[in-house]
């Protein structure tokens, strides 16, 4: 009978111990389970983490440029970037994105200015801001010099094309005409004349200011007129019909003055919802300015370009 309690007791102890470790054996699993979790949700967290900075911080990067259908945007800020450069997204990047008034805008680091295929006018510059040039979509123009910038290269196009038609001598003067409108026959003072007469009801009336010369150039004069490379003023009927004019079958008379006029905004700088937009987003980005882009598109639209040749 004793015999038969010790075999019991050892086989009880037996059973515990082997319970003991099928314990611990579990205990292992779910701890490591445990530990593979954590590091799971913890990777998820840093994940998400992550892309939300790659939103906040929007950069941007070299082979980013190189993707199939990337369209560079319509303005271009150069930017010294130190702020960024502890930021992990940003480790590598040229400068970063952003959407301003419906226009996207590239924040490029300065040191990049010469490497993203694109050339700016008159070169880049720390702290400026540069716009699309309308008629070439790889060149960007500083938004201080630009419409200075676009009339002088229209000055210099329609001086090029009369030397090419064989002009000797080329002159450009602009003048502007002054819109008065009235809208009621006797009421307030726009349209009214100087001592308050009344201006009839739909009257539309225009005045031309002082003209002033732009550009006044000789040359050696040419029998055999060749065809100039219109950039600005492609599109623009009067300036097409007379190269074909002088360039056509029909040229045997050859006039010896010839007096073209052509508006300023037939050869478009900016339409007046590109400079509403340019002026929000430059207040959006902090970018101060002491002229009105809107003011400016409206003055061009109400000068002429006249252009006069000898030959």
């Amino acid at each position: 009978m004793g015999i038969e309690i010790d075999r019991i007791k050892d086989m009880a102890e037996e059973c515990a111990e082997k319970a003991s470790s099928g314990a611990a054996d579990v205990g292992a699993v779910v701890a490591d389970q445990a530990k593979k979790g954590f590091r799971f949700v913890r990777k998820a967290v840093q994940d998400a983490n992550y892309e939300m900075r790659l939103r906040r911080y929007n950069p941007l990067f070299l082979d980013d440029l190189q993707v199939e259908g990337y369209a560079f945007p319509q303005m271009i800020v150069i930017e010294d970037g130190d702020e960024r450069k502890d930021i992990d997204v940003c480790e590598g990047a040229i400068g970063w994105s952003s959407d301003e008034a419906e226009l996207n805008i590239v924040h490029l680091y300065s040191r990049f200015a010469e490497s993203v295929g694109v050339t700016f006018y008159p070169s880049p510059k720390m702290d400026s801001v540069y716009l699309v040039d309308p008629n070439d979509p790889n060149r960007y123009i500083d938004l201080g010099l630009y419409f200075q910038t676009i009339e002088d290269e229209k000055i210099a196009e329609l001086i090029e094309v009369g030397r090419c038609l064989g002009a000797k001598k080329c002159k450009v003067e602009t003048y502007e005409v002054e819109k008065q409108v009235s809208l009621k026959k006797g009421k307030v003072g726009i349209g009214r004349g100087a001592a308050g007469a009344d201006v009839d009801a739909s009257s539309a009336q225009a005045r031309r200011k002082e003209c002033k010369t732009l550009s006044v150039q000789e040359f050696a004069g040419s029998d055999t007129p060749q065809r100039p490379i219109l950039r600005l003023f492609k599109d623009d009927v009067t300036i097409k019909n007379l190269v074909e004019s002088f360039c056509g079958e029909n040229n045997a008379n050859k006039p010896k003055s010839l007096h073209r006029e052509v508006e300023h905004s037939s050869a478009n700088t900016m339409s007046s919802a590109m400079a509403g937009k340019v002026e929000t987003a430059l207040k959006k980005i902090g970018a101060e300015f002491n002229f009105s882009f809107e003011g400016e598109v409206k003055k061009e639209s109400r000068q002429t370009l006249a252009l006069d040749m000898e030959f």
